[in-house]
């Protein structure tokens, strides 16, 4: 065994990583929400949410219609409704990202009220901190997930009779969380193979400016014969660059004086953050907004007199209520809530 470890160790460094290394940095090239390459090239996916239509891509939603016919391209999914998931949020150091698909195992082995056979689960990357990530995990089950195929099949496209309808879940309305049991492969496929046709391009156009920039300019005689001529040009552009250089410096004090409007508005993610972090395990959000640091929540808790009250105490809150007397939902056994209240900016 001790002959194996040292096989697998390189300066200190274990060479077992690697791999989960280079996994990593390939999956948060091609297939994380903030990457370029899946926001511009991923091929996008129809979802339907309740009864809208939304157009996804890099696992950001946006409300549109689907093509009226469908294309040999298109890819559709359903969402299984709010009350059949269960969403988790959990932070984690951005240094165990390598080993989020375990970290997420974990926690949904221990805190699902699904029987283990019955369970269906996925997860996402919220967001990304300095140090930290935030990570949505939707759990639910195979009842769930064949009764949004079932629903699915009832509200399928002219000529999508042979496609796949995958089934995901959305959380707040604008992030996809798809489920790993229920993802199409084929839409993978198709954008693996949209990389490998832009790289191919790409290829070939810079082939073409590498053979273009190995070509003679031409010949030296011909240069210095128009050096003359282009010496009273050469004035007229310095001439435009003063010009230029003058109109930059009115753009910079615009740019000035809109960057310190910028800086005055509240940071929204940060409060974003602040709100979820102190919002009890037994309190799930269904809405909130947040405009001109005025909050408004809508939700469910086991105890939202309780939720009220930590509002209250919260030094960076101010003017807490509550818009209207808390009702329990037969359905969920919940308290349902509608709370306002206003952001102390002072406290950033």
């Amino acid at each position: 065994m001790n002959a194996q470890q040292n096989n697998l160790m390189l300066f200190g460094f274990d060479l077992r990583f690697l791999g989960r290394f280079f996994a990593l940095a390939v999956r948060q090239l091609l297939f994380d929400p903030s990457s370029w390459l899946a926001k511009r090239f991923q091929p996008p996916l129809w979802v339907l949410n309740g009864d809208q239509w939304y157009r996804c891509r890099a696992g950001h939603l946006s409300i549109s219609d689907p093509p009226a016919s469908v294309e040999f391209d298109e890819f559709y999914g359903i969402s299984i409704p709010d009350e059949a998931v269960l969403f988790k949020r959990i932070k984690l150091p951005s240094s165990s990202e390598m080993f989020l698909s375990d970290a997420v195992a974990l926690e949904v082995g221990g805190c699902s009220p699904f029987p283990a056979g019955d369970l269906v689960f996925g997860s996402r990357i919220a967001s990304r901190g300095d140090a930290s990530i935030d990570v949505v995990i939707a759990m639910t089950t195979h009842q769930a997930v064949a009764a949004a195929q079932a629903r699915g099949g009832e509200t399928r496209l002219a000529g999508d009779a042979a496609s796949v309808m995958q089934v995901c879940a959305v959380v707040d309305g604008q992030q996809l969380v798809e489920f790993d049991q229920y993802r199409d492969p084929a839409r993978t496929s198709a954008y693996i193979e949209i990389l490998k046709n832009l790289a191919r391009r790409s290829l070939v156009a810079a082939t073409i400016v590498v053979t273009a920039l190995a070509v003679p300019a031409g010949s030296s005689a011909y240069r210095a014969a128009r050096l003359v001529d282009d010496y009273g040009e050469l004035r007229q552009n310095a001439q435009r660059v003063d010009d230029a250089v003058e109109m930059l410096h009115l753009q910079r004090a615009v740019l000035m004086a809109v960057s310190e409007e910028v800086e005055v508005r509240p940071d929204y993610a940060f409060w974003l953050n602040h709100i979820a972090s102190g919002t009890p395990d037994n309190t799930r959000l269904q809405r909130l907004s947040i405009e001109q640091g005025a909050v408004q929540v809508l939700g469910y808790s086991d105890n939202a007199a309780n939720y009220l009250r930590l509002l209250t105490e919260e030094p960076a809150y101010s003017g807490v209520s509550a818009r209207s007397a808390f009702v329990r939902d037969s359905r969920s056994e919940k308290e349902r809530f509608q709370i306002d209240w206003s952001l102390v900016l002072e406290t950033l």
